[in-house]
């Protein structure tokens, strides 16, 4: 870990832009840091991070459409069938066709991930523990909603580039 990831960044109101700085600094920085914990337990499973989260949503959702895929681990269609094929190589996926669409094939991971993804889930409540570990009930609610606002702000504000870019 490096030293700024280590550092607690001091997050008190100053003025103008400087009040927003740190705070986006800080959920840069956590957002790093459990990215790294989850690479480096991926890379024990002899894994990427993207494999592993698609391994995941298959284990979820019981099978899925590439497309479908692509959105929920958030990757473009070249990279999702990159690495489906690695999957499929390894043996941990299976592609069957799809009953609604005779061109189109549903993705299911094979019976040996679900003890993967088990460990996946273990390695994510240790990491949650670990993290809020020392917050209080009320500071855990207050970071909650203050999340969601963050988000739905941000998703407002792409919503209204996206109507200004028509």
């Amino acid at each position: 870990m490096d030293q700024q990831d280590t550092q607690t960044l001091d997050c008190k109101p100053a003025s103008g832009i400087a009040d927003v700085a740190p705070i986006s600094k800080l959920i840069f920085s956590v957002t790093k840091q459990m990215r790294r914990v989850f690479e480096q337990q991926a890379r024990l499973q002899d894994m990427t991070l993207p494999q592993w989260r698609a391994l995941g949503q298959l284990v979820q959702s019981n099978g899925l459409s590439q497309a479908a895929l692509s959105t929920l681990i958030e990757t473009d269609q070249m990279t999702t069938s990159k690495i489906l094929r690695l999957l499929e190589t390894r043996g941990l996926i299976e592609r069957l066709p799809d009953p609604a669409d005779s061109r189109a094939k549903i993705v299911r991971a094979t019976p040996p991930v679900t003890a993967m993804v088990e460990a996946m889930k273990a390695v994510a409540g240790e990491l949650h523990e670990t993290m809020l570990d020392g917050i209080s009930e009320a500071d855990k609610e207050v970071l909650v909603r203050s999340l969601n606002k963050i988000s739905d702000n941000l998703a407002g504000q792409s919503d209204r580039q996206k109507d200004a870019d028509k």
